[in-house]
């Protein structure tokens, strides 16, 4: 397979990742598919006494009518809401809060990015080292053992020319 081959297949496999990646990190979730109502609609059917059961996670709110029916509601600073709700004879309960502490996972979602990049520059970094040496392969130490000789020869039979000439300027005076 060709090198531009293989790049493109490389750039394809991103950007089937980055896709779904995002479908599954990304995206808003789906509740359970109840009908979203007002809160003032909840409210109006826990003073008719027409709730049946209430879950509250957060400022959410999921919970089943005495018809059967499901709804989802989200509520505001109602520090009142469970009592009232309880008063009404509603069975009422409520998600586990959660403790602020990251998870080994969440940790591991919020570096993947950070991981990612870092994975392409090394990447990137090797293909170009193995591109500029690929077509000059490294000399043997022998060969460059030989190649120091004949510079320092060279250079040796260099300074014998300057010596000559600096006495043969210093004679002819």
């Amino acid at each position: 397979m060709s090198n531009i081959g293989r790049n493109l297949l490389l750039w394809a496999v991103i950007a089937i990742l980055l896709v779904v990646l995002y479908e599954v990190f990304g995206s808003p979730r789906q509740g359970d598919g109840s009908p979203r109502i007002a809160y003032s609609e909840l409210i109006d059917n826990l003073d008719r006494g027409e709730l049946k059961r209430v879950y509250i996670d957060g400022r959410t709110v999921t919970g089943e009518l005495k018809s059967g029916d499901r709804f989802t509601t989200s509520v505001g600073n109602d520090p009142w809401l469970a009592r009232d709700l309880a008063k009404a004879g509603v069975q009422v309960s409520f998600a586990p809060a959660d403790d602020d502490t990251p998870s080994l996972l969440s940790i591991l979602i919020s570096s993947f990015p950070i991981v990612l990049m870092l994975g392409i520059w090394l990447f990137v970094m090797r293909q170009m080292r193995t591109r500029s040496t690929a077509g000059a392969p490294a000399p043997e130490p022998s060969q460059r053992l030989a190649a120091i000789e004949d510079q320092l020869g060279a250079l040796g039979s260099r300074i014998d020319e300057i010596e000559r000439t600096i006495a043969g300027l210093g004679s002819g005076s």
